[in-house]
């Protein structure tokens, strides 16, 4: 939930930096108000469109500015910003709230010109492993000071770092420059001290080379499975069984990505698995595209609680013909009981893409 309020004195002096070191919760951002200049803070991208000024309005001190400029000769299809960012070691917190306060100085475009993002890292230095987290956008139409906040973020499962990115759109702005001050990540719940190795059931714990999926020969047409957009069950495609799940996406204006078709599964005690499927493009497409097979793991039973990326993954190809995807020897989290083995898709281009998956398989190597 987004929370936009006025930050009274209260709330500033409970997002400083300067609260004291035995409360627990307490703001990790390290110069969040700006009181220091930039210090502790890296420009990315664009290091010019960034500047300290002192106190406006709510700033109780400092904020920082910011204020770029279009690209010359922009490429479609990319992304320009100007950036400004910090690293953050994490420690015990689960949960966080993630806020900032934000001014505009002119009009934008869109709301998305001007944004806070936070993404959680495998790595201690934010340098590998990350997944996107969150992000803070400002409503259109608010002017003077105003905070954004979202409580209760879950922190990826065995993140040991978090980037807070400032940023603000190269092809959006138009010149105009925006404010930002009080940039906040507060752990509001914490682990458990101690071995919290969570319980395993050994009703969950299958023989190393059994399937843990359900129907992955689409013999029962697609029981067991979630799934959204475009998808049915076609009996004229498949393996040894008769059957396969046809996935289709179709677009107006330019190539987009969307949908999901996944299953859950609880492992046990096993940590090492090889998955994978048989896949094949319907030659009936119109356009090019391709998806992407991935495993995601939870901490807890039936894919619920905090989670964390499989970084292995493999791709649909667009050529003639069944191909296989596999992931090999993936390894679990210690911390994770249960897994959602799923595949995207998308298309290039205006047009329509489909292909048929069967024989879909995630099965232990050895415990």
């Amino acid at each position: 939930m987004t929370v936009l309020t006025q930050p009274g004195a209260d709330a500033q002096q409970r997002i400083t930096a300067r609260n004291s070191g035995v409360q627990k919760r307490t703001n990790l951002v390290k110069n969040p108000g700006f009181d220091d200049s930039l210090d502790f803070w890296s420009a990315t991208t664009n290091q010019d469109a960034f500047s300290w000024i002192g106190a406006d309005g709510n700033a109780r001190i400092g904020a920082v500015a910011v204020q770029s400029t279009p690209p010359i000769a922009p490429k479609k299809r990319y992304i320009y910003r100007a950036e400004i960012s910090q690293c953050i070691p994490l420690q015990r917190g689960t949960h966080y709230r993630f806020a900032a306060s934000f001014k505009p100085k002119g009009r934008y475009k869109s709301r998305s010109t001007n944004r806070v993002d936070l993404v959680w890292y495998l790595s201690d230095d934010c340098n590998s492993n990350g997944e996107f987290g969150d992000y803070l956008e400002p409503k259109p139409g608010i002017h003077g000071w105003h905070r954004i906040i979202h409580e209760q973020r879950a922190r990826s499962l065995n993140a040991k770092s978090a980037k807070i990115t400032i940023a603000q759109s190269r092809t959006a702005a138009n010149h105009q420059q925006a404010l930002w001050d009080d940039i906040e990540l507060t752990p509001t719940e914490f682990a458990p001290r101690g071995d919290n190795r969570k319980l395993i059931n050994p009703d969950f714990t299958l023989r190393p080379g059994k399937n843990y999926i359900h129907n992955g020969d689409f013999r029962s047409g697609l029981a067991n499975w979630r799934y959204s957009g475009d998808t049915k069950w076609v009996s004229t495609e498949g393996g040894d069984a008769p059957g396969a799940a046809r996935l289709a996406i179709q677009s107006d204006h330019g190539g987009y990505g969307a949908h999901s078709f996944t299953q859950c599964v609880n492992f046990g005690a096993n940590q090492i698995f090889n998955a994978g499927a048989n896949v094949k493009v319907d030659p009936g497409s119109t356009q090019e595209g391709g998806g992407i097979f991935r495993i995601s793991w939870y901490e807890n039973g039936d894919c619920s609680g905090r989670h964390q990326p499989g970084f292995k993954s493999d791709r649909v190809e667009y050529i003639d013909g069944w191909q296989q995807l596999h992931i090999d020897a993936i390894e679990a989290p210690d911390n994770a009981r249960s897994a959602s083995i799923g595949i995207t898709r998308g298309v290039d281009d205006t047009g329509r893409f489909a292909y048929y998956i069967d024989d879909i398989y995630f099965e232990a190597l050895y415990r």
